[in-house]
């Protein structure tokens, strides 16, 4: 079922006029340009790819292409489209939403987002949306961005209710208009920077003292690099020993506190429910085998709903209950990595000899061991982050941003204008 049925976007119009729009020229020699250094198989995620106007071009430029759009008809057109120009083999298409892509971590060289991302409808979706494309993203991967400027709009246009630079006034439905600091900003959030290849303009843009009437969107075009460490929400780089000391303490203490948040809390109160049933006639093994499941069903309810709960309100924290039990479980595990060798070198060391009677070697010697237990989990913790910021839980957790919910039903459909 096409999940965008009653969407224009669907419509014969609308994938005709797609199927035969021209691709983007500079966007075609941006690529060519990022083909020459990338090694290997090289890689490009067309997001919003509607009917392959730039991901079957792409294609026959020898990448490896994946289309992702959310309306059915425009990825049969896509389909079509690369078959009859003998560019099938190269181009694998998706139905799936801007801020839930179905495709590995970091497996991209080049990213195209044109005429998506100013479809979103809050300035949330849009972040997940750019998140989740960085997410995808490889090390020094090309971003090409095509997206609605706010000189589209009056000066004195309002934006939504409690939003920044999402507005209504230009199609009647909620979208994004940013000006160049704020694109700037929240994509550099994530670690894209601007790539000299591809300056910033704007198409579109009114003739100095002519008037807007807003029939055509004025557009910004403009090319990213994307760096594990150059976004804001990324984890830095620590420099000197200290630094990784430092910085692995912290690591670990966020691990610690979201296993002990959830774990701690809900083993006291499963312990003290299930003792009562002791006199139900349950034997001890039936009590510790519903303790054991009890834990396992209810800790990642907790470590989710914990960090969901405060910004995304009760009936969607509800809603996605089942989702957000998968996502604890990764949770718990992003945090077991890091923190279960430093608890069990700790407990090895209660069978070192340890006071009195031991003798003044035996006590220094557990005395050394908790030492160096203590100044080498800090280096191990920081050495699983840089593996876990690979992956977009990762990323999240030690940023403390852990967020995302499956997208809402009013996020994917009825969508205003895009830009042909």
């Amino acid at each position: 079922m096409d999940p965008q049925a009653t969407s224009p976007w669907s419509t014969p119009e609308s994938v005709a006029g797609f199927a035969t729009s021209p691709s983007n020229d500079v966007l075609l020699r941006f690529a060519a340009e990022e083909l020459q250094r990338s090694g290997g198989t090289p890689r490009a995620l067309d997001l919003g790819c509607g009917a392959g106007r730039n991901g079957v071009p792409l294609a026959g430029l020898g990448w490896q292409v994946v289309g992702v759009d959310l309306s059915l008809p425009m990825l049969q057109a896509a389909a079509q489209r690369a078959r009859a120009s003998g560019h099938a083999g190269r181009l694998r298409l998706a139905c799936a939403t801007m801020d839930a892509l179905p495709v590995a971590d970091a497996g991209f060289d080049l990213l195209i987002a044109h005429g998506i991302w100013n479809l979103a409808r809050s300035a949330a979706e849009f972040r997940r949306a750019v998140g989740e494309a960085a997410q995808a993203a490889r090390p020094g991967a090309a971003l090409f961005v095509f997206t609605f400027s706010r000189h589209t709009l009056p000066p004195g246009a309002e934006p939504a209710a409690g939003e920044t630079f999402v507005f209504t006034q230009f199609s009647g439905q909620p979208q994004c208009f940013l000006t160049d600091q704020q694109l700037l900003e929240e994509l550099s959030a994530v670690g894209f920077a601007p790539d000299p290849g591809v300056p910033l303009r704007e198409l579109n843009l009114p003739r100095p003292g002519a008037l807007n009437r807003a029939t055509l969107p004025v557009i910004y075009e403009v090319g990213f690099r994307f760096s594990l460490g150059g976004g804001s929400h990324a984890m830095k780089e620590p420099s000197t020993p200290y630094t990784r000391w430092r910085a692995g303490c912290s690591l670990l203490a966020m691990s610690w506190l979201f296993l002990g948040f959830a774990y701690e809390p809900v083993k006291s109160a499963i312990w003290v429910a299930l003792d009562a049933c002791g006199d139900l006639g349950l034997s001890p093994t039936a009590l510790v085998s519903l303790k054991v499941a009890a834990i396992l069903i209810l800790v990642p309810f907790l470590l989710s709903t914990f960090l969901h709960l405060g910004n995304r309100g009760v009936a969607r924290t509800l809603r996605a209950l089942l989702t957000f039990w998968l996502r604890g479980w990764k949770v718990a595990l992003i945090c077991l990595v890091p923190v279960a060798p430093v608890i069990l070198a700790l407990r090895a060391l209660n069978f070192l000899p340890k006071g009195e009677g031991s003798g003044r070697g035996a006590a220094i010697a557990w005395l050394a061991g908790f030492a160096a237990v203590c100044l080498l989990a800090p280096f191990w913790a920081l050495v699983v982050g840089r593996r876990l910021r690979h992956t977009a839980l990762g990323r999240r957790l030690w940023a403390g941003l852990l967020e995302g919910e499956p997208p809402s039903p009013e996020s994917s459909t009825e969508r205003g204008p895009r830009p042909m």
